[in-house]
């Protein structure tokens, strides 16, 4: 039977007598803001939630929240004021960006007594900024927490939490942003049973809806407010569809803390909100929590999946000892926050001419008459993720393509993914070796080409994956190549177009048997063993070796779930080398359930105290 081990989880411990720098939560302290909703768009975070009165605020690295600005108060007529100021009834939004509109879902809170029930309203903008305005007088859902969730087949979805019969968290399909469809249906709810958490974990409020490899996870507040075992917890799923009480963790996944000397007791942990991180990798849960220091605020930690279990690395603050590091910053992010001028910034080079500015915080390229490439200036690798928000900004001519150059070689080694606006369609152009493989996939007229879409290409080894606003492109196949290293970055044909929210981080996600382009020789190491790809990952068949993966750099998180499959192995891990005289191995001693470190430096053997790893 295999066993996996979180190798990552005991490095962690291992690192902690490391100096790393720490989030620093928590991150807001904003007016008490609770029960927030927070979202990304062109590289930039933007939060809104209890207590803001209509506000909203932004933020460049999920750590400092220092913009603020008024983007809605609600004008209906099927609302009685509570409170006053009269937007402090705005509360829980949520905000879901969908093809150049923006939108608001929040509640409204009755006053008590009122006969008024919670009731969800929905407002569009055509900026995340606003002005938003109310869609109807009418509302738009009759329950609390709103949430949208857009699976990658393009399938969208309304969460809630429903005061009906004990508290529940509901699902109903929206055919638009606009509209729901069909007819809600129970999926999560509170269980009376035996007092423990997975029988009698009360759903309070809260949910929110993720995918990560393969699978769906719900995360939700369970228990009152005012009660201290409030705190979160997750119901794991194979679709977004099918959450059901049975899919529910045994514990909380964020919950209080013990006081130690010199540390606040961290109580109250609820509302989760999720966002990708700064790098397109990592991802975050934000959440508000009471401590016996702050009162009420806003924190984030890291999210990390073992064995495809949903942990979270917290709750933490200042005090926390041991590794907590902040948002991961990749190796470019561009978002342009500079004075207009008529050339990008040094991080970029151009590959073939074109009339490139900056303009209103986005890099421009406004020749209708050229093919522009731009790589980024920064190191070459195998391995990455490139992502870039893009707009085309004139009328459209005979020819107009715009998007990301994926890769690029020379004029006979290049990958473009974009729009083809004359054609109406996504396109992916792969030229290797001076040979075109073009694959190319219709919209049915629906995109507005005149707005920002996301464009996020990662190439791991030679297979390329392509997303487009988070959602599978159609008629869309990853592709296979034998295209090395190399930098990517953004191209018009015969088009102006906008960018902004560009990143370019090198590394890779994969798992199962989509594992690819392990067995280089590094630095003189040669592979060693027999290795396999199967649909449980990566085996070696004899026991003993090394292989390996990877691009040079200075900085760096690497993490695997590491197997036991029979009796014979002895201690199993990571390496991380150089060459034969500089490198480090991570591994875990079966015998004596012991992570150990040991390696070299310049020829001389380095290592660290072992770390117990035993159940």
């Amino acid at each position: 039977m295999m066993k996996p081990i979180p190798v990552l989880a005991a490095l962690f411990a291992l690192l902690s007598c490391m100096h790393v720098a720490a989030v620093n939560n928590p991150v807001s302290y904003d007016d008490a803001i609770t029960d927030c909703g927070v979202f990304k768009y062109n590289g930039e975070y933007y939060i809104t939630g209890n207590w803001l009165a209509g506000d909203m605020l932004r933020s460049r690295d999920l750590e400092s929240w220092g913009e603020r600005k008024h983007v809605f108060s609600w004008n209906n007529s099927w609302h009685t004021a509570n409170h006053n100021p009269r937007d402090l009834d705005i509360h829980a939004g949520h905000i879901r960006y969908y093809n150049g509109v923006f939108h608001f879902y929040t509640q409204l809170e009755p006053a008590s007594g009122s006969g008024e029930t919670y009731s969800v309203t929905h407002a569009i903008a055509d900026n995340p900024w606003g002005p938003y305005t109310e869609v109807n007088d009418a509302p738009f859902a009759i329950n609390i927490d709103a949430e949208t969730f857009l699976d990658e087949d393009g399938s969208l979805y309304f969460y809630s939490t429903i005061f009906n019969n004990g508290n529940g968290n509901w699902i109903r399909p929206m055919s638009d942003p606009w509209t729901l469809s069909g007819s809600y249906a129970r999926q999560v709810w509170t269980w009376s049973g035996s007092g423990d958490w997975e029988n009698d974990t009360h759903i309070n409020e809260g949910p929110k809806v993720i995918k990560y490899r393969d699978r769906y996870y719900q995360l939700y507040a369970a228990y009152p407010t005012g009660d201290a075992r409030y705190s979160i917890g997750c119901v794991e799923a194979s679709s977004p569809t099918t959450f059901s009480n049975s899919g529910k963790y045994s514990a909380p996944v964020c919950t209080r803390t013990t006081p130690a000397v010199g540390r606040p007791e961290i109580t109250h942990i609820g509302q989760p909100w999720v966002v990708d991180g700064l790098n397109g990798f990592e991802k975050w849960m934000g959440y508000f929590a009471q401590t016996t220091a702050d009162g009420r605020t806003q924190r984030i930690d890291r999210m990390h999946f073992f064995d495809r279990t949903l942990f979270i690395d917290g709750p933490t603050d200042r005090y926390t000892p041991g590794y907590h590091p902040g948002p991961a910053k990749p190796q470019l992010l561009n978002i342009f926050p500079i004075s207009d001028g008529p050339m990008l910034p040094e991080d970029w080079t151009e590959q073939t001419p074109g009339s490139w500015s900056v303009a209103n915080e986005e890099a421009v390229q406004s020749d209708q008459s050229v093919w522009a490439l731009n790589t980024v200036n920064r190191d070459a690798a195998e391995n990455y993720l490139i992502e870039a928000n893009l707009k085309f900004t004139q009328a459209q001519d005979s020819e107009d393509k715009a998007g990301v150059l994926a890769y690029y070689q020379d004029t006979d080694n290049f990958v473009l993914v974009g729009f083809d606006r004359v054609a109406d369609v996504w396109y992916m152009h792969v030229r290797e070796g001076g040979v075109d493989d073009i694959q190319a996939g219709s919209y049915g007229g629906s995109v507005n080409y005149s707005v920002y879409h996301k464009i996020r290409v990662t190439k791991n080894g030679g297979m390329f994956d392509v997303r487009i606003d988070d959602m599978i492109p159609p008629g869309f196949t990853p592709v296979s190549t034998s295209l090395g290293a190399c930098v990517p970055g953004i191209y018009t044909d015969h088009a102006a177009a906008a960018f902004d929210g560009i990143v370019y981080t090198i590394g890779w996600d994969e798992y199962d048997s989509g594992i690819t382009g392990w067995g280089d020789n590094v630095g003189g190491i040669p592979e060693t063993g027999t290795w396999t790809l199967g649909s449980g990952g990566i085996t070696v068949a004899d026991g003993t070796g090394y292989i390996f993966k990877g691009d040079p750099m200075q900085e760096f998180e690497f993490s695997a779930q590491v197997y036991k499959e029979g009796a014979t192995e002895s201690s199993m891990g990571l390496a991380i080398a150089i060459d034969g005289s500089n490198y480090l191995i991570v591994r875990i001693d079966m015998a004596t359930d012991q992570l150990i470190l040991e390696g070299a430096e310049g020829g001389v053997g380095i290592s660290a105290p072992a770390v117990s790893v035993a159940n």
